[in-house]
C-alpha cells in the first residue's frame, strides 16, 4: 500500500469513527416516544376511583429516570371494549408499543406473532430476575415455551365465611384443608327457616359456581392451546352432583347477594380484589357491616386440593415496535420496580405479581386489610392456584356449559347425561 492509499484509508477511518460517535450521541440524546395501551376502570370489576393514577405516577417517575423516553397513553376504552380496541389497532398497523394484553387474546396474539418474545430482553438484562414473581403469574405469560408477557398484577379467589352466623349456629370455622363433605354439611346445618313462616331464609352458600368446584377437584377444561377438552368424566359428574346437592338444600328459594349482605348466608366466593374493596372504607359502610367475616381456602373435592382460580394482568410488547429497548425498560418499570408494584396494592385493589413488593406490603402494614390477610396463606393460594386458559371462544363456551349444568339441575337430569351433553356441545363449538 502506497502513502497516498494509507492517507485515504486513515481519513476514511477517522470519518467513520466520527460518524459513529455522532450517531451514538444522537441515539443517546434523541427523544424516544412509546405508546402504552390500557383500558379505563378496573380489571377486577370492583369500584376504583382513579383508574389511571397508578400509570400516571409510574410514567412520571419513569420519565425522571429516563428523560429521553416519553410515554403516552390513550384513555377511554372500557375493559369490556378493550379487546376489540386492541384488535382494531393491530389491524390498522398502529398498535401501542406496550400494552395490557387482554387475557382472552393472549394465545391468539402470541400464536400469530403480534407479541414480542421477551426472553432475549430478559436474558440480557442482569437487573431483572424472574424469581421475583409468583410462578403462577409467570406461567400465564408463556406460549410455546416463549415468554410473551410479564405479569403486573394477580388476583386469587377466596372463600369468605360469615363468622357471626357460624358462631350463632355453634359451628366450628373450617380449616384451610377442609373438604367438599365438610362444606356440604355446614351448608346443610345452617340452611333453615328462622322465622317460622315455612320458607327457607338462612342459607349455606351464595355464588358458588360449578367451575370453582371443578378446579378444586383437580380438573382443567382445556389443553394448553384451548383446542381440546381435557377433564375426566367422573370428576365432572362429582362436580355437578355437589352443585346439585347444594342447590337442593334451598328447596327452590333463590339465594341473592342481598341475603349475604344482610348476614343470612354462611359462605360466598370472592376474588381478592372484591374482598379488599368491600372491606375498605367507604364500601364497608355500605356492605357487609352487620356481621364479622373472614376468608379461607376453597374446599377440596375427592380428586383435588384446596385451590381456586387466580387471574393475572399481563403486560406485553408489540412485535412491530421500533423502540424495543425503551419498551422493555417501561415494562420492567411497571412490573419489577417495587414502588410501582406497591402502588398496585394501594390504587387497584389487585395484588402485585412481584413477591418482593408483597413482602414489603405486609411488613409496612400490620393493620387494615394487610393485617387481616395472612401473607403465607395468600402466597400459597396463588402458587397452588389454577390459571384458567382464556381464548376467544372461552366465554361463549363457558356460557354453554353453565346453561347445560344449571338447566339440567332444574330439570333433574342425570349428571352423567349432562357430561355427555357438555362434551357434545363444546366440541361442536370448538370445531366452528
Amino acid at each position: 500500500m502506497n502513502r497516498k492509499s494509507k492517507t485515504i484509508l486513515i481519513k476514511a477511518l477517522v470519518i467513520c469513527t466520527l460518524m459513529s460517535i455522532v450517531f451514538f450521541v444522537y441515539q443517546k440524546n434523541r427523544t424516544i416516544h412509546i405508546e402504552f395501551g390500557l383500558f379505563a376502570g378496573s380489571n377486577w370489576n370492583v369500584p376504583i376511583s382513579e383508574c389511571y393514577k397508578i400509570y400516571d405516577e409510574a410514567i412520571r417517575e419513569f420519565e425522571k429516570e429516563y428523560p429521553n423516553i416519553k410515554v403516552t397513553y390513550r384513555s377511554g376504552a372500557l375493559r369490556e371494549d378493550y379487546s376489540e380496541w386492541v384488535a382494531q389497532k393491530i389491524l390498522n398497523g398502529n398498535e401501542p408499543d406496550v400494552f395490557i394484553v387482554p387475557e382472552e387474546d393472549f394465545n391468539t396474539f402470541s400464536s400469530i406473532g403480534m407479541l414480542e418474545d421477551l426472553n432475549a430482553y430478559i436474558e440480557k438484562d442482569h437487573e431483572f430476575e424472574l424469581d421475583a414473581f409468583y410462578d403462577k403469574a409467570l406461567e400465564a405469560g408463556m406460549y410455546d415455551d416463549k415468554r410473551y408477557s410479564v405479569p403486573m398484577e394477580i388476583v386469587p379467589s377466596l372463600m369468605c365465611v360469615n363468622v357471626t352466623l357460624l358462631n350463632k349456629e355453634g359451628i366450628v370455622l373450617p380449616e384451610n384443608d377442609w373438604t367438599w363433605g365438610e362444606f356440604y354439611k355446614i351448608c346443610k346445618d345452617v340452611t333453615k327457616d328462622t322465622d317460622g313462616d315455612h320458607i327457607i331464609d338462612q342459607f349455606g352458600v351464595y355464588g358458588y359456581q360449578w367451575d370453582q368446584a371443578f378446579y378444586s377437584n383437580g380438573q382443567v377444561l382445556f389443553d394448553e392451546k384451548g383446542k381440546t377438552l381435557q377433564f375426566m368424566d367422573a370428576a365432572m359428574v362429582e362436580t355437578i352432583d355437589l352443585v346439585k346437592n347444594l342447590n337442593q338444600l334451598n328447596l327452590g328459594v333463590k339465594v341473592t347477594a342481598k341475603d349475604f349482605d344482610t348476614g343470612k348466608v354462611a359462605f360466598r366466593p370472592f376474588t381478592l380484589a372484591e374482598y379488599r374493596a368491600y372491606r375498605d372504607y367507604p364500601y364497608s359502610i355500605k356492605k357487609y357491616s352487620a356481621f364479622q367475616w373472614k376468608y379461607v381456602s376453597f374446599p377440596k373435592g375427592p380428586g383435588g386440593e384446596n385451590i381456586a382460580e387466580s387471574t393475572p394482568l399481563l403486560i406485553g410488547m408489540s412485535s412491530r415496535t421500533k423502540e424495543g429497548k425503551a419498551a422493555w425498560e417501561f415494562i420492567k418499570y411497571l412490573t419489577y420496580n417495587v414502588e410501582t408494584q406497591l402502588n398496585v396494592w394501594d390504587y387497584t385493589n389487585g395484588m402485585p405479581a412481584n413477591k418482593r413488593a408483597v413482602e414489603k406490603i405486609f411488613e409496612r402494614q400490620k393493620t387494615g386489610v394487610a393485617g387481616v390477610l395472612d401473607y403465607e396463606m395468600l402466597s400459597n393460594l396463588i402458587e397452588d392456584s389454577v390459571i384458567s386458559l382464556r381464548f376467544k371462544k372461552y366465554n361463549q363456551i363457558k356460557e354453554v356449559i353453565d346453561q347445560i349444568i344449571y338447566l339440567g339441575i332444574i330439570e333433574e337430569k342425570n349428571a352423567g347425561q349432562l357430561v355427555r351433553d357438555i362434551k357434545r356441545e363444546v366440541n361442536k363449538q370448538l370445531l366452528e
